[in-house]
């Protein structure tokens, strides 16, 4: 899994994973690689932070546009997001995700397009009256 080092307004860093939309309120910097070398990063540049384990309790959260990302457990849930009730490793909040997320489409796409597909029912609805 590839990662990269993000930054929020009280410039906290921490690793993500680059497959996930990042929590509102962060911003992802130049640097991206291993768990490892995000890690060296940060310390590098003289910057304390805890670092996620595989010991490390996650939250599931989802977001107002109902896109899911997993946080740890002992920081604060970030703006825009809410906690759901699932707690555990990685790997099963992860896996509980894989279950409830089936539409990776954005809420107000969703609602977008059914429109759009209810407005061409009522037209050909029309046409054929």
């Amino acid at each position: 899994m590839s990662y990269v080092v993000i930054i929020n307004q009280e410039e906290e860093y921490s690793i993500w994973p680059v497959a996930h939309e990042l929590p509102l309120g962060w911003k992802a910097i130049d640097k991206q690689g291993t768990r490892y070398e995000c890690a060296n990063y940060i310390q590098a540049v003289g910057v304390s932070f805890q670092e996620e384990t595989e010991n490390t309790i996650y939250v599931v959260m989802i977001n107002q546009e109902e896109r899911y990302s997993i946080w740890p457990a002992y920081r604060d849930v970030p703006l825009g997001w809410r906690a759901v009730d699932k707690q555990g490793t990685q790997d099963e909040c992860l896996d509980y995700m894989g279950e409830v997320w089936t539409d990776m489409r954005p809420l107000s796409l969703r609602k977008k397009m059914e429109e759009e597909a209810r407005k061409k029912e009522e037209e050909a609805k029309n046409a054929n009256d």
